[in-house]
């Protein structure tokens, strides 16, 4: 699991995001950014052309466009779950295009009418684009080493991985790095076969989105519809952190995270929200994994740490 990787901020992403092939990769997109842009086609650079990663702008430019704005200018996109390292890419899908537009990447969130309607009613992004080597970068080297094409000016180079340092997924490299704002991972091969790149190698490129905590809210609140509501127990939580000199960061609610609480809890409340601050990675644990259980009805706030 490398969903921590990703969360800069959670939080990367959380959430969310292979060459259609049996893998996952987990990808956190949990803050909003600004869709990169295309440089001008009239502004003069100053780098080499050969030291910089040339992108395909054309299937980038709806990153962190409405979804629901997306679906209606093309009907034909069909929602479709794609394989990643270590999760799942929830996508919508054209056939006759070869790129899909990412909803999130996830290991375990579904589909579902919840997200669909939310799509309609919430501030859904494109959170990603999942293509092929072949199309994302127009300058690749057929049978270059990822390490050395991916070496590039102001690439942010996560981690490259070769069939021996990746467990069980069936795949000769695994590449992820941070470019003009964007998260990459590009994966392919076999186990057997050498790291290089090819152009049907699968690639995801996506950019922080709050797509999954919206989800999740709108689901919880309307299984749980006499609470009061999981903004107002972010909310309460996020004041009580600060009031005990916690620092401000991003919170979440699990889908279902609103439990009945138990006799060895020891709290009055019959019902409470689970809000799991998204903190440093490489944060102490202590600090990395506290949970504020917030009262259903009555919003007051009980701080806890998980072992």
């Amino acid at each position: 699991m490398r969903r921590i990787i990703i969360v800069l901020f959670i939080a990367m992403m959380i959430a969310l995001l292979a060459g259609c092939g049996g893998i996952h990769k987990e990808t956190d997109l949990s803050i909003p950014a600004d869709a990169p842009e295309e440089p001008s086609q009239n502004q003069e650079s100053t780098v080499d052309s050969s030291d910089e990663l040339r992108l395909n702008w054309t299937i980038l430019e709806k990153l962190n466009t409405p979804l629901a704005d997306i679906l209606r200018d093309e009907p034909n996109l069909k929602p479709q779950s794609l394989d990643c390292v270590d999760a799942s890419a929830m996508c919508f899908v054209d056939p006759s295009k070869p790129y899909a537009y990412i909803l999130f990447v996830t290991q375990y969130l579904p589909y579902d009418d919840i997200a669909a309607e939310a799509i309609e009613k919430f501030d859904i992004r494109c959170a990603g684009i999942y293509t092929t080597v072949g199309e994302m970068f127009p300058d690749f080297l057929e049978g270059e080493h990822p390490a050395a094409f991916f070496d590039k000016r102001d690439v942010e180079i996560i981690s490259i991985k070769e069939s021996k340092d990746i467990m069980d997924f069936g795949i000769a490299y695994d590449a992820q790095f941070w470019y003009k704002g964007m998260l990459f991972s590009v994966w392919g091969g076999t186990a057997d076969s050498p790291a290089v790149i090819n152009a049907m190698d699968t690639v995801t490129v996506g950019i922080p989105t709050k797509n999954e905590e919206l989800i999740n809210n709108y689901y919880n609140d309307k299984a749980y519809p006499d609470g009061i509501g999981c903004a107002e127990a972010i909310s309460r939580a996020r004041e009580y952190r600060i009031s005990q000199g916690g620092s401000d960061c991003e919170f979440s609610i699990g889908r279902g995270s609103i439990i009945d609480t138990r006799t060895d809890m020891n709290l009055p409340d019959s019902k409470v929200y689970i809000v799991s601050p998204r903190l440093d990675p490489e944060a102490e644990r202590a600090e990395n994994y506290p949970v504020y259980y917030v009262g259903y009805t009555s919003g007051k706030v009980y701080a806890t740490t998980l072992a």
